[in-house]
C-alpha cells in the first residue's frame, strides 16, 4: 500500500519513473521504511504533488492519527542524507534529492518551528514547499489537497463521505492497467479498514 497511491497518482509518467520500495543503506540492512522515486531528468510531471521531483524522491507517508514532528523532520532529512552518502555524490551541493511528508492533517507546530529558520510557503491547498536546506522538501497534507485532483491521496483518511467512498469506487472502475487495479485495491483496502463502518 505504501506506493499505491503515489503510483496512480502519477500513473501517466510511470514509464519515467521507477519505485524502489525498499532501500538498503550501508552494507549493514538498514532499511528506510519509506518510498524512493527516480525521475528521468528529461521528464516534466504536471502533478502539483510531484511537479518539484528530482533525480531521487523521497516520500515518507505518516498514517491517520501518527504524530508528526521534529523527530519526523529530522529522521525523513537523514534517510535523503543517507541516501545520498551512500550513492557517493561527489558535489555536496548537486543533492538531486526532494523530500516529501505525507500526512492527513496539518502539523502545524512544525511548520511553525521550520518558518523560523526557513522558507515555508503554501503552494496550495495542502501542499506545503519548505526551501533553504540542502534537499528540497514539502509536506502534503491530504485532508486540504484539492480532492478532485488527488482522489488515490485523499481517500487515506479517516474522515471519507459517502460521497468520496463513491467517487474512488468510480476511479477505480475506471482504471485500464492491472498494475493500476491492483494500486487501487490497495488504496481501497486502507481507505475501508480506516472507514469500517461507511464501507
Amino acid at each position: 500500500m505504501r506506493t499505491a497511491y503515489v503510483e496512480l497518482e502519477l500513473r501517466e509518467y510511470k514509464k519515467y519513473l521507477t519505485y524502489e520500495r525498499e532501500h538498503n543503506l550501508g552494507k549493514m540492512p538498514l532499511k528506510i521504511d519509506l518510498l524512493i522515486i527516480k525521475k528521468r531528468h528529461d521528464i516534466v510531471i504536471k502533478n502539483d504533488i510531484a511537479d518539484f521531483f528530482l533525480g531521487n524522491n523521497i516520500l515518507e507517508y505518516k498514517s491517520p492519527g501518527d504524530d508528526v514532528n521534529a523527530g519526523t523532520f529530522y529522521k525523513a532529512l537523514s534517510y535523503a542524507c543517507l541516501y545520498k552518502a551512500e550513492a557517493g555524490t561527489a558535489d555536496i551541493f548537486d543533492a538531486d534529492t526532494t523530500v516529501s511528508i505525507v500526512r492527513e492533517e496539518k502539523p502545524v507546530k512544525l511548520l511553525g518551528q521550520l518558518s523560523e529558520k526557513y522558507s515555508v510557503t503554501r503552494k496550495k491547498a495542502g501542499i506545503y514547499r519548505i526551501d533553504g536546506m540542502i534537499f528540497p522538501m514539502q509536506v502534503l497534507v491530504t485532508k486540504e489537497l484539492a480532492r478532485e485532483s488527488h482522489v488515490w491521496i485523499t481517500s487515506l483518511t479517516r474522515t471519507l463521505s459517502r460521497e468520496d467512498a463513491r467517487e474512488l469506487l468510480d476511479n477505480c472502475a475506471g482504471l485500464g492497467s492491472d498494475e493500476d487495479r491492483r494500486n487501487a485495491d490497495s488504496v481501497v483496502n486502507v481507505a475501508s479498514e480506516a472507514n469500517i463502518e461507511l464501507l
